[in-house]
């Protein structure tokens, strides 16, 4: 096995995650948060739910909210967490959240579901993407 490479340091440091209210998202922002981080920002496209996933499931017929285990429900409502609903698409909103948030790291883990139609595929995986990095790229500072 090999060790893993030196990259930024969580413990005491600053990250954004983007797609932060999806299944990938919630867990990369309780992992920041259990390493130590002094502060997380979540953006994504949706407003903020801190007991629920942004989309429905079908049971019994019916659609309803797919609800947040315990332990990412206590994530969202840790003090050093914040989101910001925020088009990731938008270079210049991307560049201005960094500049006030001075990250040190992005995890960007903002993604459409597979069965999105395809210009929605695009505009989530492809576009949100490069606004991404053309957005923390233009930061004063830019997060590794």
């Amino acid at each position: 096995m090999r060790d893993t490479p030196p990259g930024p340091r969580v413990a005491g440091g600053r990250a954004v995650v983007t797609g932060a209210q999806g299944l990938l998202g919630r867990h990369v922002t309780k992992a920041l948060l259990d390493a130590g981080a002094d502060a997380v920002l979540g953006l994504g496209r949706s407003a903020r739910h801190d007991d629920r996933y942004t989309h429905d499931l079908a049971w019994l017929g019916r659609r309803v909210a797919a609800p947040l285990p315990a332990e990412l429900r206590r994530s969202a409502a840790d003090p050093r967490y914040d989101y910001r609903p925020l088009d990731v698409r938008d270079v210049t909103a991307v560049a201005d959240a960094a500049r006030a948030f001075e990250p040190d790291i992005v995890v960007h883990a903002a993604a459409a579901l597979r069965d999105a139609p395809w210009d929605e595929l695009l505009a989530s995986n492809v576009e949100a993407t490069l606004g991404v990095v053309g957005g923390f790229a233009a930061a004063p500072r830019p997060p590794r």
